[in-house]
C-alpha cells in the first residue's frame, strides 16, 4: 500500500488481512486509509507495523524482523534499531515536513496537473493519457 498505493492503512491488524488459498494476501477495511501527505501517516504506518508484528509473535512465527527494520523496508528511510522507532519517527516528521505535500493536499487539483505535466516532460511530450485514448 505504501510503495504502491502511496497509503497509510491506518488501522491495520490481522483482522484487515485475508489470505486467499493460493496464499495471497488481500488487505481490507481501507477505509480510513491516508495518503503519504497526511502529516501523521508515519506515526500510523509505526503502529500498523507494530500490530503486525505483535499478531505474528502471537501466533509464534519464527525470525521476524523488528519494527524499524520493517519500517526501513518499506519506506526506504533509515532509522536506529537501537532506539525507539515512533520517537525517531516524530522527530523525522517534525524535521522533514514538506511544505510542498502541504501545499498539495490543500489544492489537489494543482498537484495533479503538476504530475501530468511532470511525466509529460519525463516521456519528451508524449501526453501520459495517449495510451488510454
Amino acid at each position: 500500500m505504501y510503495k504502491d498505493c502511496l497509503l497509510v492503512h491506518a488501522d491495520l491488524s490481522e483482522f484487515n488481512l485475508l489470505l486467499t488459498p493460493d496464499n495471497k494476501v488481500h488487505v481490507i477495511d481501507v477505509s480510513q486509509a491516508m495518503d503519504l501527505s497526511h502529516p501523521r501517516c508515519l506515526q500510523f504506518l509505526t503502529r500498523d507495523i507494530h500490530n503486525i508484528i505483535a499478531f505474528f509473535t502471537r501466533i509464534g512465527t519464527p525470525n521476524l524482523p523488528t519494527a524499524v527494520q520493517l519500517f526501513n523496508l518499506i519506506t526506504q528511510l533509515e532509522m536506529a534499531d537501537d532506539h525507539d522507532l515512533l520517537v525517531q519517527v516524530e522527530q523525522f516528521s517534525e524535521e522533514n515536513r514538506s511544505v510542498d505535500l502541504r501545499h498539495d493536499k490543500s489544492r489537489p487539483a494543482d498537484m495533479e496537473l503538476k504530475n501530468y505535466n511532470e511525466e509529460k516532460k519525463a516521456n519528451r511530450g508524449v501526453s501520459p493519457a495517449r495510451e488510454y485514448n
